[in-house]
């Protein structure tokens, strides 16, 4: 049974010892650390006993002490493998993704591969035990992982794995992971076609809470942003409705292009925000940007055409935060934006 008082304790246990290891107050740190290795896996959480672990192994990879932190991953391997018969199985898969995980990061490459052959073995476990879906999930995304960082050749494993997954919503979030490894290889046919497998498994679902078309697009469109590949991240959103994902998306997207000058290009993009805040943030960086060009008339161009694009009272109040930064110093600014009589009378009666 498990025991949510100790889950509890690990808990603080973890932030203080990663408090003493951070900031070399280490008076309690042996204390702590041997405090959290006699733990019971079998009376708490074993995914989150083994994420705790995991942690104090990457502080000490962080300060480069290799020998601790091999240490602490070898114990949190042993809790792990000793727990795979007797915990809850679905325990037993995340703690064998969080492992990965963190071997991905600190590992060498011969104790990766030792761990993801072990997974293999634990994956059929875990579909004996009735949670096949998942545990094939995990090991597809664990391969994926290290295909996309490491070892391109074990993609195609992990996109077999994926295709496999009985689970429709298991599938696609495999799916997803085995896509961003293919995006990362160039191989963008390949990404295409999992695209169209992933919206297939939601049309199966018919339950858009599951799989939301507009997410996966998005999700990889940061990945070819990452290998600096902005016109494919862009088509891959360039069609979508506006939502959150898409306007992360469009924030590194226009990051990039105020980076390199291209501010009519930022504008451009501004206009796909879903939240008008957003918007409102980035025509301030083009007017600061075109204040520092000295393109007094280009600052006022730009205000003026994004109020004309609001079409509600919060979207042109928003709007107006963009110039008030400026207003201290540049009052003129404002002048010169309310200058054109007509056009402010007839936003006043639009708003009346």
């Amino acid at each position: 049974m498990l025991d949510d008082k100790m889950l509890g304790r690990i808990y603080i246990l973890r932030k203080l010892a990663i408090n003493q290891l951070t900031y070399g107050i280490d008076a309690s740190l042996p204390l702590l650390l041997d405090s959290l290795r006699s733990v019971d896996p079998q009376t708490v959480d074993l995914h989150s006993y083994v994420a705790a672990l995991c942690e104090i192994a990457a502080v000490y990879a962080q300060q480069s002490n290799h020998a601790a932190c091999a240490d602490w991953l070898d114990f949190a391997h042993s809790v792990a493998k000793q727990a795979v018969l007797s915990t809850r199985v679905r325990l037993v898969s995340l703690a064998y993704e969080r492992l990965a995980k963190t071997y991905l990061a600190y590992a060498d490459d011969a104790a990766i591969q030792a761990l993801l052959e072990e997974q293999v073995g634990v994956a059929q476990i875990c579909a004996e035990r009735g949670d096949q879906s998942f545990a094939l999930m995990v090991l597809s995304k664990s391969y994926a992982r290290y295909a996309r960082h490491k070892q391109p050749r074990f993609r195609a494993e992990a996109y077999r794995i994926a295709l496999t997954i009985p689970d429709q919503w298991d599938a696609a979030n495999a799916l997803t992971t085995v896509a961003k490894a293919y995006v990362v290889a160039g191989d963008h046919a390949v990404v295409q076609t999992i695209i169209t497998q992933i919206l297939q498994r939601e049309h199966n679902l018919n339950n858009d809470s599951m799989i939301d078309q507009k997410d996966v697009p998005c999700k990889l469109a940061l990945v070819y942003i990452e290998q600096a590949d902005f016109v494919r991240a862009y088509g891959l959103i360039a069609g979508l409705a506006p939502s959150y994902a898409k306007d992360e998306v469009l924030n590194q997207l226009i990051a990039r292009c105020l980076q390199t000058d291209q501010l009519d290009q930022a504008y451009a993009l501004s206009h796909e925000f879903y939240y008008i805040e957003e918007r409102s943030a980035v025509v301030e960086q083009i007017i600061r940007a075109y204040s520092d060009q000295q393109q007094w008339a280009a600052r006022v161009q730009v205000l003026q055409a994004a109020w004309r694009r609001c079409r509600h009272t919060y979207d042109l109040w928003t709007m107006v935060a963009a110039i008030l930064p400026l207003l201290p110093s540049e009052r003129w600014l404002g002048t010169a934006l309310l200058d054109p009589l007509p056009w402010v009378a007839a936003q006043l009666q639009r708003y009346s």
